[in-house]
């Protein structure tokens, strides 16, 4: 009878390193789910979402994922660019201010033709929430363009994680009137 991998021979070392790295990365992936382990962005607030399932983590009863924090919202301002066209204090730059944004939306807010934010959120409309409309508007800024400014800022679409717009709408709201 005739073996299919010699012993010793390189087939079958091959197919035993083979097994050995696959069960080797197999258990470090295993143990990564532990409970336990405190790394990663979840530092939270009071009004903090978690979002891990969104997010494409894998969110657990035990591990719920990324969390939305106002503090994380304030950092992605800062990183992403958002302070050179849009202020947090008021005063005017490219875009509009972001002191009292949210609401804004469900009063005065205005797009480039002529539609009124307010009349695209709340119970049965496209955005039941503020949040949400912050978040559509994070992701296809062109979309709504607030009447009285160009049409500059990027899209965050596949830039920001969910958790992430939802931190940078919580930071929005946070700021409030000016």
């Amino acid at each position: 009878m005739r073996r299919c991998a010699p012993a010793g021979s390189s087939l079958g070392v091959s197919l035993a390193v083979s097994f050995t790295v696959s069960l080797a990365v197999s258990l470090t992936f295993a143990a990564c789910g532990k409970s336990g382990d405190t790394a990663g962005p979840r530092s939270g607030s009071g009004s903090a979402t978690a979002t891990g399932a969104a997010s494409g983590t894998a969110a657990t009863a035990e591990d719920p994922g990324p969390v939305a924090s106002v503090e994380l919202g304030r950092e992605l301002y800062e990183k992403k660019g958002c302070a050179a066209c849009h202020s947090i204090d008021g005063s005017p730059r490219i875009g509009p201010s972001l002191l009292g944004a949210a609401s804004r939306a469900t009063a005065s807010t205005r797009f480039t033709d002529g539609t009124l934010a307010k009349d695209l959120i709340g119970d049965g409309k496209k955005f039941p929430t503020v949040r949400a409309y912050l978040i559509a508007s994070f992701l296809q800024p062109s979309e709504y363009i607030n009447e009285g400014y160009p049409p500059t800022s990027p899209s965050f679409e596949g830039v920001l994680k969910p958790h992430e717009s939802e931190s940078l709408a919580l930071f929005v709201e946070s700021l409030g009137q000016p």
